[in-house]
């Protein structure tokens, strides 16, 4: 987690009352004081995809999973390291990440294949 994802979340959980639900204290929960479910948060992630004008197909599993692996990778990260933060059990499942870019294989043939 990111030291500003951490700060964030710390003032948010400073601020909002505390609530118990079946002897547990959810980190989200509803305006009815109910813990989200996934369907409602999938709706709620549609409905913030199009007041962004987002058109791109993909729910809350391709943010939440696809976009973090693909921006690691995008930025340097390792694979195994990718493999970790996604918790796979095998390297493998990791490797359908590996998709490049058109301007990546451009960089790369530009980078690398020079006379």
């Amino acid at each position: 987690m990111s030291p500003q994802c951490s700060e964030v979340l710390k003032s948010y959980l400073e601020m909002r009352p505390p609530l118990e639900i079946d002897g547990q204290q959810p980190l989200f929960y509803t305006e009815y004081k109910n813990r989200w479910r996934g369907i409602e948060i999938s709706r709620l992630f549609h409905d913030c995809k199009i007041k962004a004008g987002i058109s791109t197909l993909g729910g809350t599993h391709v943010f939440a999973r696809h976009t973090v692996a693909t921006l690691m990778l995008r930025n340097g990260c390792d694979l195994l390291t990718i493999k970790e933060v996604l918790r796979h059990k095998s390297i493998e499942s990791s490797m359908r990440y590996l998709h490049l870019t058109d301007d990546t294989k451009r960089a790369k043939y530009n980078i690398f294949l020079k006379l």
